[in-house]
C-alpha cells in the first residue's frame, strides 16, 4: 500500500551577486548527496533547524550562552581528566 502524499510546489530564487545567497547556492552544491538525496531534503532540515533555533532563543534568551558555557565545561572537563 503507497503511503499518502500532500505535496506542494514553490520556487527558490537566489542572487548569485548576493553574497548569503551565493553561499547557500555553493552549500547545495556541495552537499552530501548520501545524506540529502534532494534540494528538498537539505532545504526541510535546514528551515526546521533554523527555525525550532530561533523559536527556543526568543522563548528562552539565555538557552544560546548556556548551550556554549555548557559545552565549554564539558570541553575543559574532558582536557583536565576530570570527566
Amino acid at each position: 500500500m503507497r503511503k499518502e502524499r500532500k505535496i506542494i510546489n514553490t520556487n527558490i530564487r537566489l542572487n548569485l551577486c548576493d553574497e548569503q545567497d551565493r553561499q547557500a547556492w555553493e552549500y547545495l552544491q556541495t552537499m552530501d548527496r548520501k545524506k540529502y538525496k534532494s534540494y528538498t531534503r537539505a532545504v526541510v532540515v535546514a528551515l526546521n533547524d533554523y527555525f525550532s533555533r530561533e523559536y527556543r532563543n526568543e522563548a528562552d534568551p539565555y538557552l544560546e550562552t548556556r548551550e556554549k558555557e555548557d559545552a565549554f565545561w564539558k570541553e575543559w572537563k574532558q582536557q583536565s581528566g576530570m570527566e
